[in-house]
């Protein structure tokens, strides 16, 4: 119920034409959209004046975040900036905010110490688990005050650096790198939600100071540019995302991309873009029987699992899932997992010089 309703909210807001009986719905919508722009003008306006007061803690901090609804990347990027400081030996701590966390009334908490982890999808986040999965060495923490945890990272294990993951909209915090994500619904429409994708208004990417595109099509690139003129000057960078590995969890087995091709799949995810999982498959010659999308951060239940499973046997398919869909799973779940990893086009170099040159 609750996807059918955003797959319909979704249909209206690209709509350049609606029907009259959607023309009213959008209306309607644009009314509240306008009401919400006041307020999101009002509030960056009282941050810029310095009425609301930004902190500042004793390290630099990298904000990466984005402008849209839905997954852009960031957690991606958020990962491979820790990763590269990393490699670097420098200390650095990740802070999320643990959206869809269902203890979200606990203020703070330590997910990870960079090398144990000590919470769950459900008491943590999806996102945060797979951070801390995919980035040993790096503290994990959770908590609506990026402030409050951060000054806690720095006291307590001693980083040298801050990254907040989906930081763009958090000003409480001063940060020293502001990177922006962006993909193709940024594309699609200039409006604010809930009449369109976006969080704030468009003029607020001049608040950035590095601009990563996630596209697949050449052409984006130039349109993206086109559209925003006075980004003219932001350096920017463009990324996707490519197959590494598939990895069947059980066995501990891995397998190559080409392990899709022609083998029957039960595909399923609860992620915010499913028909990129969905095409990263079918490009691998995957033969996808079934496809089943959740709710973006769904928890599943016993019996949706149950289910699953079943048709799967029945149908003599392999179920497969994603890396930040699996960390909800149970151990002996048998789904296959598709990993991905970050593929730049184009600005990698200048992605790393502006990480490292922020960490000194």
């Amino acid at each position: 119920m609750i996807f059918n309703f955003v797959n319909f909210w979704e249909s209206l807001i690209i709509l350049k034409n609606p029907p009259l009986h959607k023309k009213m719905i959008c209306q309607f919508l644009s009314i509240l959209s306008f009401f919400y722009s006041m307020i999101l003008s009002l509030r960056n306006k009282s941050y810029d004046k310095n009425i609301f007061h930004i902190k500042k803690v004793s390290v630099p901090v990298i904000s990466i975040g984005n402008l849209t609804l839905g997954g852009t990347g960031k957690t991606s990027l958020s990962c491979l900036a820790a990763q590269i400081l990393l490699q670097q030996n420098k200390k650095v701590a990740i802070l999320s905010r643990g959206y869809k966390r269902k203890n979200s009334s606990q203020r703070m908490l330590v997910v990870s110490d960079g090398n144990k982890i000590f919470e769950t999808p459900e008491t943590a986040g999806d996102e945060p688990v797979l951070l801390a999965q995919k980035c040993h060495g790096a503290p994990i923490l959770v908590g609506p005050d990026r402030f409050k945890i951060g000054a806690f990272a720095v006291q307590q294990f001693k980083v040298d650096a801050l990254i907040l993951d989906d930081g763009f909209q958090h000003r409480k915090i001063y940060r020293d790198l502001d990177i922006v994500c962006c993909d193709e619904k940024i594309l699609k429409t200039s409006k604010i939600f809930p009449r369109g994708f976006l969080r704030e208004p468009i003029q607020s990417l001049k608040r950035a100071d590095f601009i990563v595109l996630k596209s697949e099509v050449e052409t984006e690139k130039k349109v993206f540019q086109e559209t925003f003129q006075f980004l003219k000057n932001c350096p920017n960078a463009v990324f996707s995302y490519e197959v590494e590995e598939i990895k069947e969890p059980i066995s501990n087995q891995t397998f190559l991309p080409h392990w899709l091709n022609q083998r029957k799949l039960f595909a399923f995810s609860a992620i915010a873009n499913p028909n990129h999982f969905k095409k990263m498959l079918t490009d691998l010659e995957g033969k996808i029987i079934f496809f089943k999308s959740f709710p973006d951060h769904h928890y599943y239940t016993a019996i949706e699992l149950k289910e699953m499973l079943e048709l799967a046997k029945q149908n003599h398919c392999h179920l497969i899932t994603t890396e930040k869909d699996a960390v909800k799973l149970p151990a002996d779940f048998p789904a296959a997992i598709l990993k991905i990893k970050v593929k730049w086009s184009e600005g990698e170099d200048e992605f790393i010089k502006k990480i490292l040159g922020t960490v000194h």
